[in-house]
């Protein structure tokens, strides 16, 4: 409709639109949509505008849009399209036995809160392959990056990259805030914040984190800051750097440690871009050492930024090398559970990471 002469676009229904435009609009969009729909009959196909359509199945549906300006006719598409999947997909959306693949967007229109575009990705979370597009819209749109966990025996075959948490991509786009939270009351606190923000953030939640981590979520309404980061555990002996499902498992470490007389400071991120230099440069500080742990690979993974930035503004504070403790440098999750247990970071690994680092 961007292109149309004489329309003037607007938010909203195309069809509330149509009944405003002068007399010369409507006729050029009449004509437009006969161009259409001839060129469309020329090669086979039996087209209309969706409002007069009755059998979807048989008849292409011709929604006018404006993609450029004001997303007028967006709304009836989205409507069509779920309607459609609803009704003659039904079968395949249904979650069965743990077999189905596939991805669902889901648009939702929050009152005061702006539009939320959450994208469910079964056979797992982002990969370096995939690609991730923000378009400009008149209210900010958070993209929530979310893979499902059902879990299976491990005897059973699994999607090799079902458990592997790869943020290198998202990280790197410039202008997008990436947040991780790794508990409830944060999931709950950071969306909406996400939401309330006026740019777009990449909203990442990892998916073995829905059925094994729990927590209280209050019923009153609160927000979690985006870049601000929370000491879990005060320590002054080590700082412990992380996020996501990680963080879990160094809590434990930073536990098992205490009993050995070594005091861990756990720190976790939880917004990865802008990462709370702040936090972290006062801890490390106070320590003098610094362990980053994440499951991304080592090269290029959000342990490389931080420890930039330690180095940049603590280095005469160390008193040890920053350390790092990554997924291992492989293209994706091994297929085989064996070689996935070596693939994985545990308690185990962190607590011998740490005594190291305490014993330098």
């Amino acid at each position: 409709m961007d292109k149309l002469p004489g329309w003037r676009t607007r938010t909203g229904s195309f069809l509330a639109n149509n009944a405003n435009q002068s007399s010369t609009a409507k006729n050029n969009f009449q004509m437009r949509m006969y161009e259409i729909i001839g060129e469309l009959g020329e090669h086979g196909f039996d087209s209309a505008l969706f409002s007069e359509i009755q059998d979807f199945q048989k008849t292409i549906a011709l929604i006018p849009t404006s993609v450029k300006e004001t997303g007028e006719g967006v709304p009836e598409l989205f409507m069509i399209l779920m309607g459609l999947a609803q009704r003659y997909l039904r079968g395949n959306l249904l979650l069965d036995d743990g077999s189905s693949e596939g991805t669902v967007i889901e648009i939702k229109e929050e009152k005061g809160l702006g539009k939320i575009l959450g994208v469910i990705i079964y056979n797992g979370i982002l990969k370096a392959s995939d690609t991730l597009i923000i378009g400009a819209q008149p209210e900010p749109i958070v993209t929530r990056v979310r893979s499902l966990l059902r879990p299976k025996p491990l005897d059973q075959i699994r999607d090799p990259r079902q458990q592997f948490d790869s943020v290198q991509i998202v990280g790197a786009a410039a202008g997008l805030k990436v947040v991780a939270p790794a508990t409830p009351f944060d999931a709950k606190g950071l969306l909406k914040a996400a939401i309330r923000d006026d740019d777009p953030v990449t909203f990442l939640e990892h998916k073995k984190t829905y059925r094994l981590v729990k927590g209280n979520i209050p019923e009153e309404e609160y927000t979690v800051p985006i870049g601000k980061a929370d000491v879990k555990i005060q320590g002054k002996d080590i700082t412990l750097i992380t996020y996501g499902l990680m963080l879990h498992h160094c809590i434990e470490a930073a536990r098992s440690l205490k009993a050995e007389n070594v005091e861990v400071e756990v720190i976790d991120l939880r917004t990865l871009r802008p990462i709370d230099q702040d936090t972290v440069i006062r801890s490390v500080m106070k320590t003098g050492k610094a362990l980053i742990v994440h499951e991304d690979t080592l090269a290029l993974g959000i342990g490389a930024e931080i420890s930039a930035i330690l180095a940049e503004h603590v280095f005469d504070s160390l008193d040890a090398p920053i350390r790092r403790l990554a997924g291992p440098e492989v293209p994706a999750m091994p297929f085989s559970p064996t070689l996935e247990s070596q693939f994985m970071i545990n308690t185990s690994d962190i607590v011998e990471a740490l005594k190291e680092l305490s014993e330098y």
